[in-house]
């Protein structure tokens, strides 16, 4: 089942009857492209419009299911606001934890007609993978989580009390700033004491100040372990931890694994989505055509074993990187074992 990635617009094509499902706990945006398509979950299952943007929350469950009768083409993209320490406010990060849990979050529908549906159509015909298509997508996840954010915040307080700062605090006031604060002199941003800053905080965010800005150096902390090569006594200093066995502790109490892991895991699940976009995009051919099999993702893992199918065919690839001391030229290759399928 082909996946699609973070920020990058990925084409998935559905036989008649055929489903689809992206279950990665992230922020999904697709669109129906072309055919006819329905959403499929336990609330409220619909038949999907052409141009129609489907927008998913990290916990709603669902099916994309193509009509029986046409093929389908959904284009999407997800979006990891994980991957975005200091870039959200306190109230819009606020907002994305909460909504991470929420199980009952269902999905929402917004018609071609809308703004950021019509903006997500367009980029259809910009050129992939670029700097500028990947700014355009973030745009369209930020109106969208802008606008269901907007949709269920009550009303805000009127007047310059302790409370109304507050609220304008954290609505303009980076993540990154938090950690950066001590409490006191958060208090003094927001023009009261100490003591009533903190009783505002805890009565918003159900934690303390020191509790969040531990989560959001923590955040830090994992997203420089996915994104560098830095050891973990570094990553640790750099999230501002001086003692490793504290920041082991606490790593492995917010996440529920140790730094390590966490990178492990990070390289494993980006080598099966190199694998999964390696044989999707068409690079796996039938038994009668047999060319060579040069790939250059060099993050699948030796060994792995990719199985397709293909008319009366099944196929078996095996992942055996080159020698480190071959040429520059030379690319990682895939050996292939054919057999024929018994309910051809």
């Amino acid at each position: 089942m082909k996946s699609i990635g973070h920020l990058r617009l990925e084409e998935i094509r559905l036989a008649p009857g055929q489903e689809w499902q992206e279950p990665a706990p992230v922020w999904r945006f697709v669109s129906v492209s072309a055919g006819a398509a329905y959403w499929l979950e336990a609330l409220r299952p619909r038949a999907l419009s052409e141009g129609e943007l489907v927008i998913l929350g990290p916990a709603a469950q669902g099916i994309f299911r193509a009509s029986q009768i046409n093929d389908v083409v959904l284009r999407g993209f997800t979006f990891a606001p994980s991957l975005f320490y200091g870039f959200f406010t306190m109230a819009e990060r606020q907002f994305l934890d909460r909504t991470g849990s929420d199980a009952t979050l269902s999905a929402r529908f917004l018609p071609s007609t809308h703004p950021i549906a019509g903006k997500f159509a367009a980029l259809a015909t910009t050129s992939p993978a670029t700097l500028s298509q990947r700014v355009a997508l973030l745009g369209v996840a930020a109106g969208a989580i802008e606008e269901e954010m907007n949709l269920r915040q009550g009303p805000r307080s009127r007047g310059v009390s302790a409370l109304h700062r507050f609220e304008q605090l954290i609505a303009r006031l980076p993540d990154i700033e938090v950690v950066n604060h001590t409490p006191v002199q958060l208090a003094s941003l927001c023009g009261c004491s100490a003591r009533h800053f903190n009783r505002l905080f805890r009565s918003c965010f159900g934690i303390s100040v020191r509790a969040r800005q531990t989560q959001l150096r923590l955040i830090k902390a994992r997203q420089l372990l996915s994104e560098t090569e830095k050891k973990v006594l570094e990553i640790a200093l750099d999230s501002g931890y001086r003692n490793l066995s504290l920041f082991n502790l606490l790593f492995k109490r917010q996440f529920g694994m140790t730094p390590s892991e966490s990178r492990r895991r990070w390289k494993k699940d980006a080598g099966k989505l190199g694998m999964t976009l390696a044989v999707l995009a068409g690079l796996v051919s039938t038994p009668q055509g047999r060319p060579g099999f040069d790939l250059q993702f060099s993050d699948i893992q030796a060994g792995t074993v990719i199985e397709t199918t293909s008319g009366c065919h099944a196929s078996l690839f095996v992942f055996f990187p080159r020698e480190a001391q071959a040429s520059p030229e030379s690319r990682n290759r895939f050996t292939r074992h054919d057999s024929p399928m018994e309910n051809a």
